[in-house]
C-alpha cells in the first residue's frame, strides 16, 4: 500500500466516523479533516471528481461548523443568550402556536418550553400567564436539569 492509498483509507475513516457522530460540531470537525484528506488523495492519485466533490465540500463545512459554534443574533430568543429551538420547521422562540395548542387540547393545562444556553435553560415560549392573568409571564432561567427532554 502506498501512501496515496493510506491518505485515501484516512479520508474513508473520517467519513465513516462522521456516521457514528451524534452531535454536530465534532462531526463538522471530523468531515473537514475528511475533506482536506480526500482533496490531497484526489490531487495526489489524479481522481479528479473526488477532488471537486472535496473542493465544494470543505467551504459548507467550515461555514456551517462557524454557524454552530457563533450564534447569531437570530439565533438567541429575544436576546436573551438562548439558542434557537426548533419544533421541525417552526422556529419557537417567542412563538405560542405550540404552548397554546396544549393549553386547548386540555383546559388550564400551561406549557413552558426552554432552551438550553450555556449551564441553564432559558425560557423560549410559554403558555403562562402572569400573576394578574394579563399577557405572558417573563422569561426565566434555571439551572440544573429540565424535567422532559423534547
Amino acid at each position: 500500500m502506498s501512501w496515496i492509498d493510506f491518505i485515501g483509507y484516512a479520508a474513508c475513516a473520517c467519513v465513516l466516523a462522521t456516521f457514528c457522530m451524534s452531535t454536530m460540531v465534532p462531526l463538522r470537525m471530523v468531515a473537514i479533516c475528511s475533506n482536506v484528506l480526500f482533496v490531497t488523495f484526489g490531487a495526489l492519485a489524479h481522481i479528479y471528481p473526488v477532488l471537486v466533490l472535496h473542493v465544494v465540500l470543505l467551504p459548507v463545512n467550515t461555514v456551517r461548523l462557524l454557524q454552530a459554534l457563533v450564534p447569531t443574533k437570530e439565533g438567541l430568543a429575544g436576546g436573551t443568550g438562548a439558542p434557537a429551538l426548533y419544533f421541525g420547521t417552526s422556529k419557537i422562540n417567542n412563538n405560542f402556536d405550540v404552548v397554546d395548542a396544549i393549553g386547548k387540547a386540555d383546559e388550564g393545562m400551561t406549557a413552558t418550553l426552554f432552551a438550553k444556553g450555556g449551564d441553564e435553560y432559558i425560557r423560549v415560549s410559554t403558555s403562562v400567564p402572569k400573576p394578574d392573568g394579563s399577557a405572558r409571564a417573563s422569561r426565566a432561567r434555571a439551572t440544573g436539569e429540565a424535567s422532559y427532554f423534547l
